[in-house]
Order: C-alpha cells, then structure tokens, then sequence
C-alpha cells in the first residue's frame, strides 16, 4: 500500500550509509538532523570506511564514509555529530495493525 503520510502518522525513516554525513561534536548544531553518537566500532572494507555508531538512546547506526583521503578518522569511543540530511531521508508507513 502506497500513500502519503499525515502529521501524526507512525513511520520509519531510513537513510543509506553514505548518506550520513559525520563531524567533530563541536558541529553537531551547525548542521540540519544532527544527533551525537559514540563510535562504536570501525570496518575497512576495501572502498569503504564503516562506523558503527550508538546514539544516547541505544540506537545503533551505520555509516559509510567513501573518500578516507580527505576523512578526519574517529578512533572508538569518541563522540561525534551525525547528521541526517533530510533531503536523503525516507520515510515509510508504519502500519501498527
């Protein structure tokens, strides 16, 4: 079922990995949808630099970082900004039912 949400509406948002972009904690209000996160743990997987990050309430979140040459790394354990740029965002209805 395809329809469009209300105000109010349950939904889930989703956002690719690469999408999300991540910053020193200093910047987590200079940019749209940013929350802080702890890195949690780092994945080389060839083209790609994985984080795995834990928001404050337990969230877990993935993100992809694809250009490491211009890339500040972030070792496990610190905290960063995460910032979710609405234009990437998608959000699916929730059905409760």
């Amino acid at each position: 079922q395809n329809r469009q949400l209300r105000e109010g509406d349950h939904c889930v948002l989703c956002i690719r990995p690469e999408e999300i972009i991540l910053g020193e904690i200093s910047a987590c209000h200079q940019q749209e949808n940013s929350i802080k996160a702890m890195v949690d743990a780092i994945f080389f997987t060839g083209p790609v630099l994985r984080y795995h990050l834990k928001a404050s309430n337990g969230q877990m979140i993935k993100a992809d970082v694809r250009d490491m040459r211009h890339h500040k790394k972030f070792p496990i354990g610190t905290e960063i900004s995460v910032s979710l740029p609405a234009s990437r965002i998608v959000a699916i209805s929730r059905n409760d039912s």
